[in-house]
């Protein structure tokens, strides 16, 4: 009996899972489809649970849809920020779903949830980020999505000594 129900559950997460995906990437034409492929190759890739993987892709992407990035550009971050934390995870020896809820944080804006990895988010690294690619210190006029972009990046040149870790 306790089997059944941990089918029935793994299931049921599953069936839940893939809805949220088809739903964050109804933006274009075949998203979701191609999204759930690159996602089942991950998965047999690194041996790991494709239903996992897909809620992780899935909170990304909602958190851009919800911050207003343009589909391509939620797409991208979503996908990045995935490998980023399971990168992170397997370096750090942190459960993926700490990491995953630590980098949801960031993106909101908190700076505290990766600092404990050694990124730092702040306004003042916004600003240093924006002066580096010629915008000047700009992040008090930022909009939010632009801001959320702007710490995805952060995340991403600062987790570079975890890239591959995973692998």
């Amino acid at each position: 009996a306790s089997f059944l129900n941990s089918f029935v559950e793994s299931s049921s997460e599953w069936i839940e899972n893939l809805n949220l995906l088809e739903v964050v990437y109804n933006d274009t034409a075949n998203a979701a489809d191609d999204v759930k492929n690159k996602i089942s190759d991950l998965s047999e890739a690194f041996r790991m649970d494709i239903n996992a993987l897909a809620k992780y892709v899935s909170v990304f992407k909602q958190m851009a849809n919800a911050m207003g990035q343009t589909s391509e550009v939620g797409s991208q971050m979503a996908e990045v920020l995935s490998l980023i934390a399971l990168d992170v995870s397997s370096l750090r020896n942190v459960d993926i779903n700490t990491v995953v809820s630590d980098f949801t944080g960031a993106l909101a804006g908190q700076v505290k949830p990766v600092r404990k990895y050694g990124f730092d988010i702040t306004m003042y690294s916004i600003d240093e980020l924006m002066k580096e690619l010629g915008y000047g210190a700009i992040s008090r006029s930022m909009t939010q999505a632009n801001k959320q972009l702007a710490r995805a990046v952060l995340l991403v040149r600062q987790s570079k000594d975890a890239w591959g870790d995973l692998a």
